[in-house]
C-alpha cells in the first residue's frame, strides 16, 4: 500500500520508528525547510514521481503528503 511506503520513507529518512497522519513539519527536529526539500526528493526518488513547486510547498504534514501522492499515482 502506498501509504505504508510513504511512512517507511519518512521513518527511514528521519531515523524515527513511527509516524502518524498528524505529524507535520516542525514536529521533528530535522523537518525544517531544508529537511522538507530533502524529504520530498527522497519520496520522489523512492516512488518514482515528481512534484511541482506548488505541491512541494503545500505539503506540510504526513497526511498532506499521502493525499498528494495518491492524487499523482491514482
Amino acid at each position: 500500500m502506498i501509504e505504508k511506503q510513504i511512512e517507511k520513507v519518512i521513518c527511514d529518512f528521519f531515523g524515527i520508528e513511527d509516524v502518524n497522519d498528524n505529524l507535520k513539519m516542525g514536529d521533528i527536529e530535522n523537518w525544517d525547510s531544508l529537511g522538507h526539500i530533502a524529504l520530498i526528493s527522497e519520496i520522489e526518488r523512492s516512488l518514482n514521481i515528481v512534484f511541482n513547486t506548488d505541491e512541494i510547498l503545500s505539503m506540510k504534514s504526513v497526511k498532506e503528503i499521502k493525499n498528494k501522492v495518491k492524487q499523482l499515482v491514482g
